[in-house]
Parts: C-alpha cells; sequence; structure tokens
C-alpha cells in the first residue's frame, strides 16, 4: 500500500513579495543621486515607499478579490 501523506509542512511568516532592499537613488539622465541611509531625506522616503507598497497591495487584494 502506498505510504500515508508526509504532515503539513508548519507555516511561515508571510514574506512580502515587493520590499524596498536598495539604497535610494534617482537617476537624471547619466546622473546618479543617492540618499544616505541615516538622513532626513533617507526617512522620507522611507516613508513614502511603506504608502506605495500598501496602496500596491490593497489594489492587488481588490484584484483578486474580483
Amino acid at each position: 500500500p502506498p505510504a500515508p501523506p508526509a504532515p503539513p509542512a508548519p507555516s511561515a511568516l508571510p514574506v512580502p513579495d515587493i520590499e524596498l532592499v536598495a539604497p535610494v537613488e534617482m537617476w537624471f539622465g547619466e546622473v546618479r543621486i543617492g540618499v544616505k541611509e541615516g538622513t532626513k531625506t533617507y526617512e522620507q522616503f522611507q516613508r513614502y515607499a511603506a504608502v506605495l507598497f500598501d496602496e500596491l497591495a490593497k489594489a492587488r487584494k481588490r484584484e483578486a478579490e474580483g
């Protein structure tokens, strides 16, 4: 007879499919401007990114719900 199915693996914590992982940088043509971690500008960009990712997650949820 076939072996019984293996028990399900424990659930992992949810992992976002999009995450800000690189330093903040902007390109203007051939010129790159970076924003140093720990500065007020960097913190502001982090807040903007959090809002954008939240809106993206909400939009994806609405789309999935139909």
